[in-house]
């Protein structure tokens, strides 16, 4: 409880810096945006319990069998993307390195009417699917993740809208040996129990083995703060519990975590790609959500000067008007090591993805 109050108190203290940061004086900060922010997370807290427990149920998961059943042809081995508000700048680049043999689907959680009808006309034979939610609102990752693995019998895998792929071969790797009832990219080892597993960035499901794991245990793949107490002894037998999530330095089982725990618990195993160079993949992060500041500006407006996102200039360029081009932001950084060290990472990082682009 103490923890959890220190977590949300320096959150606050963040979100005052960054207000701040944007010319707010602080005791407008006090008496107008923080009463603004605290209704807004009132709505998001309705809104996601409609969207999960109303919606979720009485409506897309009808909606999204019907959905999966027009595009039967393409099921097995195909990949869905998660399209969250304002993110199309990056995920127009990272669909362009995904091999065209590659059977996408797009998962509309959010996004603008304008947004929804730039991705049916760009992407017209990749299958889309629009969730019905609360308007402003979107769907929580774990629940989402539910309804793909209630509604699918093939295996599958999900993506990021900002992670490149730089290595097509890392989709010729997606084969599973017995025992395995996962694969990811990126890993996180567990120091206390020493389980390695996966992150959301990248993942390929054997489905039957998680399905099975869900079903045998009544679980899905939201955060879990209270463990089921049917699992506390499954759980301690590999060191995890109250004492120890998954992710050890959280306090509670993120999204998927109580699965993978519980198919560790069965001796399952995860395997994790083994990259020949780390260069091969880059997943950028934090890019869906969060105010921005000026290191996200810099990095959204070198997004949105790529060729290939020449038809998304004018609507998400008038945001950064004031800023002018990436160029133009550079002498707005402050003189120091840290900023120069990310103006050269990132504009190192475009040039190569402009490479690849052009292949």
């Amino acid at each position: 409880m103490i923890r959890s109050i220190k977590l949300l108190f320096k959150d606050l203290q963040n979100w005052i810096k960054v207000e701040q940061y944007w010319g707010s004086p602080l005791i407008k900060i006090l008496i107008l945006h923080l009463p603004l922010r605290v209704l807004y997370k009132l709505f998001s807290l309705i809104a996601g319990f409609i969207n999960n427990f109303f919606l979720g149920h009485l409506i897309n998961s009808r909606r999204f069998q019907e959905f999966q059943n027009r595009h039967k042809d393409k099921l097995g081995n195909h990949f869905y993307i998660i399209v969250m508000p304002n993110i199309l700048h990056y995920l127009i680049p990272c669909t362009k390195l995904i091999p065209k043999d590659i059977n996408l689907f797009f998962i509309l959680n959010g996004t603008d009417k304008w947004e929804e009808d730039f991705l049916r006309n760009y992407y017209k034979d990749s299958p889309i699917f629009k969730l019905k939610l609360i308007p402003h609102s979107c769907l929580s990752h774990g629940r989402l993740l539910n309804l793909l693995l209630a509604h699918n019998k093939s295996n599958f895998g999900i993506i990021d809208h900002d992670l490149y792929i730089f290595n097509k071969d890392i989709f010729n790797q997606l084969k599973f040996n017995p025992n395995e009832f996962i694969i990811g990219i990126y890993k996180i080892t567990n120091s206390i129990s020493q389980l390695t597993f996966p992150t959301t960035h990248f993942l390929f499901f054997n489905t039957r083995i998680v399905k099975n794991i869900m079903l045998k245990y009544n679980i899905g793949a939201q955060k879990y703060r209270k463990i089921p107490s049917q699992l506390v002894n499954g759980l301690s037998a590999i060191n995890l519990g109250y004492h120890n999530f998954l992710k050890e330095y959280l306090n509670y089982f993120d999204t998927l975590n109580l699965i993978m725990a519980m198919a560790f618990s069965e001796n399952f195993t995860s395997k994790i790609l083994d990259l020949k160079y780390s260069e091969d993949v880059c997943h950028l992060g934090k890019t869906s959500y969060g105010p921005d500041n000026l290191y996200r500006t810099y990095s959204k407006l070198k997004f949105l000067e790529l060729p290939q996102n020449h038809l998304l200039q004018e609507k998400y360029s008038s945001r950064f008007s004031n800023f002018g081009t990436s160029k133009d932001m550079v002498k707005l950084f402050p003189n120091t090591v840290t900023a120069f060290k990310f103006i050269h990472q990132t504009d190192q990082f475009m040039e190569k993805l402009a490479h690849f682009l052009q292949d």
